[in-house]
This record gives C-alpha cells, sequence and structure tokens, in this order.
C-alpha cells in the first residue's frame, strides 16, 4: 500500500515535471518567437529612421541651397546699390572738381587779362609820360636856347 502510494506520488511528480517541462519549452518557444519579432521590429525601425533621416538630411540640403541663392542674390543686389551709389559719388566729385578746375581757369584768365591791361596801361602810361617829359624837354632846350641868346 505505501509503495503504491509512492509510486502514484512519484507518476504525479512526473507527471508535474513533463507538464513543467512542456510549459517551460512552450515559454521559451514563445520567448524565441518575441525575440525574433523584436529584432524584426528592431530592423524595421532602422531602415525607418535611416530613410527619416535620409529624407531630413536632403530637405536640409535644399533649404541650405535656397538660403545660400537667397544670400547670393542679396549680396548681389547690395553689391550693385554700392557699385551705383559709388559711381554718382564718383560723377558728382569728377563734377564738382570740373567746376572748380573751370572757376580756376576763370580766375586765372581773368588775372592774366588785368596783368595784360596792366602792362598795356603801364607802357601807355610810359610813353605818354615820355612824351611829356621829351615835349618838356624840348621846351626847356628850346627856354635854354633863348636864355642863352
Amino acid at each position: 500500500k505505501q509503495k503504491a502510494r509512492c509510486e502514484h506520488f512519484i507518476k504525479k511528480l512526473e507527471d508535474i515535471r513533463n507538464e513543467l517541462g512542456s510549459q517551460l519549452r512552450q515559454k521559451e518557444q514563445e520567448y524565441v518567437t518575441t525575440l525574433k519579432r523584436n529584432r524584426l521590429e528592431i530592423e524595421s525601425l532602422e531602415q525607418f529612421i535611416k530613410r527619416e533621416h535620409l529624407g531630413l538630411k536632403e530637405a536640409f540640403e535644399r533649404e541650405l541651397g535656397l538660403i545660400e541663392t537667397s544670400f547670393d542674390e542679396d549680396r548681389g543686389k547690395l553689391v550693385d546699390r554700392r557699385r551705383e551709389e559709388l559711381d554718382s559719388l564718383i560723377s558728382e566729385r569728377d563734377k564738382i572738381e570740373t567746376e572748380k578746375l573751370e572757376h580756376q581757369k576763370q580766375i586765372i584768365d581773368e588775372q592774366r587779362k588785368q596783368i595784360e591791361e596792366s602792362e598795356s596801361k603801364g607802357f601807355h602810361d610810359r610813353r605818354a609820360l615820355k612824351e611829356t617829359l621829351e615835349s618838356e624837354l624840348r621846351r626847356l632846350e628850346i627856354q635854354l636856347e633863348e636864355n642863352r641868346a
């Protein structure tokens, strides 16, 4: 009777062991399946992240290209405006310098004319003085001869 009970308990223990082994194998199989599914999901996420990163990088490079183009256009416009301002200032400076030179030439011409007039007047004044002095000399010579006679 005790032997039968022991065999009965041993059989129950073996049944429990077999069932626990079966459950363990099932849990191991579920774990392996879950690991495979997780690996596939991670690979899928990795591919998604790579595609997303590549898309963002391309969008960034396009946007950067647009910004650089806009910057180049703005810089070109600014250079053109500054060049126009510089040309305008140079033109204005040239005009002012030309006006100054023309004014100086006019002053020089007027001074030349005054010098020529002065020289001419001086010449005429000297000639008139010479004639006056010569006529006075003749008168004095005549008077001297009259006084000698």
